[in-house]
């Protein structure tokens, strides 16, 4: 059975798409994306918190969601 990773790297794989998401958010002058990628760093704060492994990867999806829409509008990102 293989390993789930800890809650350490799920955060760290969040606030490193977070970042990537606000910087393609301000490359595409996309003020709600960004905002969304700050919400779902904050909301990844607060389940890390609270060691809630299922909203800690519910927020690494939305932002890994996000990142690959903002990829996708911006030609070269």
């Amino acid at each position: 059975m293989s390993q789930l990773p800890d809650l350490n790297e799920i955060m760290r794989q969040v606030i490193d798409l977070a970042r990537q998401a606000r910087r393609l958010a301000r490359a595409g002058h996309n003020e709600v994306a960004a905002r969304s990628a700050e919400h779902f760093e904050q909301g990844a704060a607060t389940a890390y918190r609270n060691q809630n492994r299922e909203q800690l990867e519910n927020n690494l999806a939305a932002v890994r969601a996000l990142v690959d829409q903002l990829r996708a509008r911006l030609p070269g990102a």
